[in-house]
């Protein structure tokens, strides 16, 4: 299996536990009471939704950043499978919220 993708996958299943120690945390911001924010597959509305997050969406974290678009991981409050939703949003709908010194999981 490619190196990468490895690497990948295991920041994902990281931060389905928590966010680490010396991280910002995320939350929504921006977006209408009845909307939500798409996630994408990749850095551009040409790539497919991959998942949502909610308008009071929060515990947002995020790799990096390629201009106006975010490579994020969200755990959805009430995920029944507990995975996470993995990919791209626009940095204007996001907000920091606070940073963990220690391990988060609020």
């Amino acid at each position: 299996m490619n190196r990468a993708l490895v690497l990948a996958a295991f920041s994902v299943v990281a931060f389905a536990t928590n966010v680490l120690a010396g991280e910002w945390v995320y939350r929504v911001a921006g977006v209408a009471y009845n909307d939500v924010l798409n996630v994408r597959a990749g850095a551009s509305t040409n790539y497919p939704i991959v998942g949502i997050i909610p308008p009071d969406g929060k515990h947002i974290g995020m790799d990096r950043c390629l201009g106006s678009w975010c490579e994020v991981t969200y755990l959805p409050a009430n995920s029944v499978t507990g995975d996470p939703i993995h990919g791209w949003v626009q940095s204007q709908y996001l907000r920091r919220d606070h940073y963990c010194e220690s391990e988060c999981t609020e």
